[in-house]
């Protein structure tokens, strides 16, 4: 209300002093003119347009100010010598808003739908603070979920995308996993076996980039998520617990790892976090000539070119057989004879 009426004693005083100067017989140049004291607000504020600095008659070049109401000498809204875009490529430089993928308010000359033109309480002259000013068209329910990406949860949309235009899609500021690597250590999806998607940088595959109702913001809860590319293993007989309770991440990095198949451990040690007593206690069976059976260290007789394991004999996910075991039997024993051909057949 106190704003109201001093816009309406500042309009009054500059009626009345402009008539009296026209009654007079003295003609006002517009550059005489000192706006401010009809349109007080037009400069202030926090931050304020370089332009209102320079003088309105930068941008409001048809406007006849010596008279009020005021004349427009050009067809232009507001007196402008330019519509926007155009009006603020005057002094913004052209190239900044053009790109293979251009905002849609930007590609439409929308300036002023995200920016004031003359002050802001907002860095930019923004309307608003991000991401609010986003939420003006962007549907606020997108960006929210059980789980939230840290800078979203933070309002930080301008960390991955531009504002006006970018040569990436979705305006990023760079292609993933570039992008992504501004934040997560990109040591951690670089060792010597890296998940397929990871190395062909399809982050997105797997992950949401704004929020998601799954764990680490992924596209589907695991192991759905891993079935959409990997043949389920949760099919046969008899299944690993783990790999039934749907734990693919129990046992391997969905990023990178040292150890073959994604394994988190050396395939014999990850075994031995659920089975510690297979270390101490001997494993399968004991002999006259041996103390028990190896499982590491000599070549695999059943698979040519790799070395004992546990998945030597046990398949790490199903089997329609006793144990896991990756070959027909139906007792403990019955498997020896898959590589020790002397004991008899099958």
């Amino acid at each position: 209300m106190k704003k109201r009426k001093i816009f309406l004693y500042g309009l009054i005083f500059c009626t009345g002093f402009l008539s009296f100067l026209y009654l007079s017989g003295h003609k006002v140049a517009y550059s005489d003119v000192d706006c401010t004291q009809c349109h007080p607000d037009k400069s202030q504020g926090k931050v304020i347009h370089p332009a209102v600095q320079m003088g309105c008659t930068a941008c409001h070049t048809g406007v006849d100010a010596s008279e009020v109401p005021h004349k427009m000498t050009n067809k232009n809204p507001k007196g402008l010598s330019a519509d926007a875009p155009e009006l603020c490529f005057g002094c913004h430089d052209k190239k900044m808003f053009e790109g293979k993928d251009v905002h849609p308010p930007v590609a439409a000359g929308m300036c002023l739908s995200c920016h004031h033109p003359h002050v802001s309480n907002n860095e930019k002259l923004l309307r608003a603070e991000p991401p609010e000013l986003c939420f003006g068209c962007h549907d606020k329910k997108m960006f929210e979920g059980k789980d939230v990406h840290p800078p979203v949860a933070a309002g930080m949309c301008l960390t991955c995308h531009k504002p006006h235009a970018s040569n990436n899609e979705k305006l990023l500021q760079a292609e993933p996993p570039k992008l992504c690597f501004t934040c997560h250590d990109e040591g951690m999806f670089k060792k010597k076996f890296v998940h397929p998607p990871v190395a062909a940088g399809m982050c997105l595959t797997c992950h949401k980039p704004h929020a998601s109702s799954n764990e680490k913001l992924t596209v589907s809860p695991v192991p759905e998520l891993c079935y959409t590319c990997h043949k389920r293993k949760d099919t046969k007989k008899d299944v690993h617990p783990p790999v039934a309770a749907g734990m693919c991440l129990f046992c391997h990095s969905p990023h990178s790892t040292d150890n073959t198949h994604q394994l988190l451990l050396p395939l014999n040690n990850l075994c031995l976090q659920c089975h510690p007593e297979k270390a101490s206690d001997g494993h399968v069976a004991r002999t006259f000539v041996s103390q028990y059976h190896p499982v590491q260290g000599k070549p695999d007789p059943s698979r040519p070119g790799h070395m004992l394991s546990c998945i030597s004999c046990h398949n790490p996910h199903q089997s329609d057989y006793i144990r896991l075991f990756q070959f027909k039997a139906e007792s403990a024993f019955g498997i020896c004879a898959y590589c020790h051909k002397n004991i008899g057949g099958i």
